[in-house]
């Protein structure tokens, strides 16, 4: 298997360009693999390795990983959502910035 490094960035691409999902899964299960082909890396899961079945909003196609990479994907998945959550937040602050100089009052 690939070095840690390797897979991130593999991942990550992935995660760039929409071929992994960029949303959490709403079910995950794990249990021993059947020769899949995990969808971080490309490698095929060996029959004596744990498989994670990963269930979402791209149901019915179940996202499947090493374990190694479901919690690379995972790891940057949150800090990804993370990140654009905090942006929002930042320009949703900035559209509605309160001002602090005293008010004008027109005159009557």
């Amino acid at each position: 298997m690939a070095s840690e490094e390797s897979l991130r960035l593999l991942i990550q691409n992935k995660l760039a360009s929409g071929v992994l999902p960029g949303h959490d899964c709403t079910k995950v299960f794990g249990g021993v693999s059947n020769g899949e082909t995990c969808d971080g890396c490309g490698e095929v899961i060996a029959k004596n390795h744990l498989v994670m079945d990963c269930i979402g909003e791209h149901y019915p196609k179940t996202i499947q990983f090493h374990v190694r990479c479901f919690y690379i994907w995972d790891w940057l998945l949150q800090s990804y959502l993370a990140s654009h959550s905090i942006r929002a937040a930042s320009r949703h602050r900035r559209r509605h910035r309160v001002s602090n100089s005293p008010r004008q009052v027109p005159a009557a």
